[in-house]
């Protein structure tokens, strides 16, 4: 039920008009980030005072690479958002100067601040305690600073989920706007006002992912999916790279940058089928189906033929 209300509320700040939803976003995030900054500095301290805790004997030594995979998807996430300026491009001025100086700084700064936070974890307790649980960041905070630290930490979790609905109801309706324009989805989608029938049919896919399964497989089942597409949209740079050339399309670290991405995305990808072949096959069926009625909408029959031409 919170999770429905969260959703319906983000909607609604954004159904208000961009600046409004806009400036929730930022105060949320700055909010988010000073609470990471607190925590990382005061788990610094306590470690400084306390010291370091005794390795743990008897832990199993080696590298596992499907837990490790399944837990990189799940990492993923501290990612999905940074890029979401990127669907804003069309109502950004100058937007290639601004969209290379975001997407930059929101990599760096997501970045940094999750490392930082859990290199405190990692430090912060001995490793046997940590070993198999979920909630590794409230276990750790508890151990440096008793409950009121694992209650910060709890709400840090609640509140970068509450960032994180936000920034997709405002970047998510501009994506379906788009494909309505496209000819993807029905008209009426794009020339509402504000992106309303847009925001509306968010609300509805969210509210439905929310109620179809537990949140751990809406977890992985929507990882691998975003996972998917960032090596398809990296396949397509590539694509456009080989078509345009380097002065059109100017790719730092070329070629080796984009193989190494594609490389990493697809091990994660095998390794993750591995551990849970049922899920990765319902996630491929529905990609599939989502194939089919790609070239079966009249957006692609256009695309297509304004390609050929």
């Amino acid at each position: 039920m919170l999770g429905a209300l969260v959703i319906v509320v983000a909607a609604i700040l954004h159904a208000v008009g961009l600046n409004a939803g806009a400036r929730a976003q930022d105060a949320l995030v700055v909010f988010k980030l000073a609470l990471i900054a607190g925590l990382v500095v005061a788990g610094g301290i306590a470690l400084a005072v306390k010291g370091l805790p005794a390795p743990s004997p008897g832990l199993p030594e080696g590298f596992e690479p499907v837990p490790f995979a399944v837990t990189c998807v799940w990492v993923s996430f501290a990612y999905s958002g940074w890029n979401a300026a990127s669907y804003l491009a069309g109502e950004l001025h100058d937007a290639r100067r601004t969209l290379t100086r975001v997407l930059l700084a929101g990599t760096w700064i997501t970045a940094a601040a999750y490392l930082a936070l859990n290199l405190v974890f990692v430090f912060a307790a001995p490793r046997a305690e940590l070993a198999g649980q979920a909630e590794v960041g409230v276990l750790a905070a508890r151990s440096l600073g008793g409950d009121g630290a694992a209650m910060v930490l709890a709400a840090l979790v609640a509140l970068a989920g509450v960032t994180s609905v936000t920034a997709m109801t405002m970047a998510g309706p501009r994506v379906y706007a788009r494909m309505a324009e496209d000819g993807f989805l029905p008209r009426t989608i794009a020339t509402t006002r504000g992106h309303r029938a847009a925001i509306a049919l968010q609300v509805v896919l969210a509210l439905a992912l929310l109620w179809s399964a537990p949140f751990q497989d809406l977890m992985t089942w929507t990882g691998w999916t975003l996972w998917a597409f960032s090596a398809l949209t990296i396949v397509g740079l590539v694509r456009v790279r080989l078509r345009e050339g380097a002065l059109a399309v100017p790719v730092p670290g070329w070629p080796w940058v984009p193989a190494l991405y594609l490389v990493v995305s697809a091990s994660i990808g095998a390794f993750s089928f591995t551990r849970d072949p049922a899920a990765g096959g319902a996630v491929l069926g529905a990609l599939g189906i989502a194939a089919l009625l790609y070239f079966a909408l009249p957006g692609s029959r256009r695309a297509r033929g304004s390609s050929n031409s």
